[in-house]
């Protein structure tokens, strides 16, 4: 199945259960503007910080993220990145797992819940083992 088709469901699922969340937008735009001397220059509008997770809501009180991953392989990949990288195997291939683990790692520091998820299934099984669904 594709992320954004997880994305959408975990969505619907927290919204469903009484929750509130949405989709983030990541990536960047560029958007052509002409300075007072009328020069034009493209300026690059990043939507997200980098390592922004995929779904961010509040559930039962609670500020959750989420990062979706579209398989088992793809997300046990993510994990095995970060775990070299804490252990000083640095990859440059490595930076977008750095980026939204530190991102998660951040959001956990401020009080919120962070998840790291390939199905809805796997979201609903975490969210049952801390109490926050029946």
């Amino acid at each position: 199945m594709k992320e954004n088709n997880i994305q959408n469901q975990i969505v619907e699922y927290i919204n469903l259960i009484g929750g509130c969340a949405t989709k983030v937008q990541s990536g960047s735009i560029l958007k052509q503007y002409t300075n007072k001397f009328g020069q034009t220059h493209m300026c690059r509008i990043n939507l997200a910080d980098e390592g922004t997770s995929d779904v961010m809501g509040c559930l039962r009180g609670r500020f959750i993220v989420v990062e979706v991953k579209r398989d088992q392989e793809e997300l046990d990949r993510w994990e095995r990145q970060w775990q070299n990288y804490i252990r000083g195997k640095i990859c440059k291939s490595y930076q977008r797992s750095i980026e939204q683990h530190e991102y998660q790692r951040r959001v956990r520091k401020a009080g919120g819940l962070t998840f790291a998820v390939c199905s809805v299934d796997m979201f609903e099984k975490d969210l049952i083992e801390l109490d926050l669904v029946k």
